[in-house]
C-alpha cells in the first residue's frame, strides 16, 4: 500500500478515536461528572507524568544521546517559555486570583491548555509516526492502536473539563477538531517537508518535554497535591498510570 494512503488512514483511525473519548461524556450524568472535577484533574495529572518518563525522556535520549544533551536542555526551556506566553494570554489564567464562583472559568483554561499541549504533542507524533511509516508499517499500525487508548483518554478527559461551564459549542467543536486532526496536520508537515534526521527529532521531543513540565507544575500539580489524600484523586493518579500503562504495552 502506498504510504500516503497508509498515513490517511491511520491518521483517520486517531480521529475517530478521539472523538469516541469526547463522545463518551454524553453517556455519563453531566452533573455527577462535574462534581468529578479532582477524579478528572488527577488522572490527566499522573497521564501526563506517565507520557513524559515512558515516552518522552527516554526518545531524547535515544535521539540526543549524552552527546548534544545541551540541545534537550536549550529546548526544553523554549518549549517552557512557549507554554507560559500562551497561559498568559488564555483568558483566567492566574489561579490564585479567581474567586470561588469563577473556579469553573478556571477549568476552561486548564481543559484549553490540555487541548493546545496535546495539539502540539500530536503534530510532532505525526512527523514521527509518518517517518515509521516509511520503514514498517506493522510498527506503524502498533504505535496507532496505542495512540487511539490514549486519544481516547484525553479526549474524554479534555471535553469533561470543557462542561464544566456553560461553554460555547461551536468554540468546543474547533477545539476537538483540532486535537482530532492534529496527528494528520503532523504527516501532512512531514510529507511537504522531506527531513528525517534523529536530531532534529531530539529537538522536537525536548521542546514537547518543557511544554509538558510547564503545564504539569503550573496547572496541575497545585490542584492535584493539595487533595492528594482524597479517595476521588488517589482512584484519579491511579487511572491514569493505568491507562497509560496498558497503552505501553500495545
Amino acid at each position: 500500500m502506498d504510504k500516503n494512503i497508509s498515513s490517511i488512514i491511520l491518521s483517520l483511525v486517531l480521529f475517530l478515536f478521539t472523538i469516541i473519548g469526547c463522545s463518551g461524556v454524553n453517556f455519563f450524568n453531566q452533573k455527577k461528572l462535574n462534581k468529578r472535577i479532582d477524579f478528572i484533574l488527577s488522572s490527566i495529572f499522573s497521564f501526563m507524568i506517565m507520557i513524559l518518563l515512558i515516552y518522552l525522556l527516554p526518545e531524547v535520549y535515544h535521539c540526543l544521546g549524552f552527546k548534544n544533551l545541551y540541545l534537550f536542555f536549550i529546548f526544553l526551556v523554549i518549549g517552557f517559555i512557549i507554554m507560559k506566553t500562551i497561559d498568559h494570554y488564555l483568558p483566567n489564567h492566574d489561579y490564585h486570583q479567581l474567586t470561588k464562583n469563577k473556579i469553573k472559568k478556571n477549568y476552561i483554561h486548564i481543559s484549553l491548555m490540555c487541548a493546545i499541549v496535546f495539539i502540539i504533542y500530536n503534530i510532532v507524533i505525526g512527523i514521527e509516526l509518518y517517518n515509521t511509516i516509511l520503514v514498517s508499517t506493522n510498527e506503524s499500525i502498533r504505535i496507532t492502536i496505542s495512540l487511539s487508548l490514549r486519544n481516547v483518554f484525553l479526549g474524554f478527559m479534555i471535553y469533561s473539563m470543557m462542561n464544566q461551564d456553560k461553554y460555547s459549542k461551536i468554540k468546543k467543536i474547533l477545539i476537538i477538531f483540532l486535537l482530532s486532526i492534529s496527528t494528520f496536520i503532523g504527516i501532512f508537515i512531514r510529507v511537504m517537508i522531506n527531513f528525517n534526521n534523529i536530531i532534529t527529532s531530539g529537538i522536537l521531543f525536548s521542546s514537547i518535554v518543557g511544554l509538558f513540565i510547564y503545564f504539569i507544575i503550573d496547572e496541575l500539580y497545585r490542584r492535584v497535591m493539595p487533595k492528594i489524600k482524597k479517595k476521588e484523586t488517589i482512584y484519579g493518579v491511579i487511572l491514569g498510570i493505568a491507562w497509560l500503562l496498558i497503552c505501553s504495552t500495545l
